[in-house]
């Protein structure tokens, strides 16, 4: 493939420090994640910085990923190339408490998540149930839904006649 290469490289450092969420342990981790683009990239070069409290969730089917990788971003019509990068290897796990600060072009975005309670009990099995009177949307060709209509054949084939009437239209402009 051709493109532009774009370095992403992360580095974690687990800080040593605990506290208790619940009846789990929560673990600070920093890193700081840096876009690099070469020459011709479309993806601008970037920081972010992440100071977080994790936890380890059982049953979520986490991986460790590798030290490096490469994925392909397509942006408008060029495909930058990117290859990534782990110097640090410290895992974060679910956030409870994460600040993130990025660095774009000059400009500063912060973003906080943070985990306000947490329960084990089971979910009451009703909350998954389809109320009373329930119908299905009308699926629209584009993958939208039209919500103002049930999907029925009438409505089905209203939907396909507007959208072929359309493009006969198109044909003679």
């Amino acid at each position: 493939m051709s493109g532009a290469e774009v370095t992403v490289t992360t580095d974690s450092i687990d800080t040593c420090e605990r506290r208790q969420f619940a009846h789990y342990t929560a673990r600070r981790v920093k890193a700081t994640t840096r876009f690099e683009p070469g020459l011709g990239a479309s993806t601008p070069a970037s920081v972010e910085e992440t100071d977080g409290w994790y936890i380890d969730l059982p049953g979520l089917g986490c991986q460790d990923r590798g030290s490096t990788g490469f994925a392909f971003l397509t942006a408008g019509t060029r495909m930058d190339r990117f290859q990534f990068k782990w110097l640090g290897k410290a895992p974060k796990g679910y956030p409870i408490e994460e600040t993130s600060l990025r660095t774009e072009a000059g400009k500063k975005t912060i973003s906080k998540v943070e985990l306000l309670e947490i329960s084990e009990a089971p979910l009451n099995a009703s909350i998954f149930e389809l109320p009373s009177g329930y119908t299905k949307a009308l699926q629209r060709g584009d993958g939208g839904v039209d919500m103002t209509k049930p999907d029925t054949a009438s409505n089905r084939a209203e939907y396909y006649w507007t959208r072929f009437t359309f493009w006969v239209r198109g044909l003679f402009r």
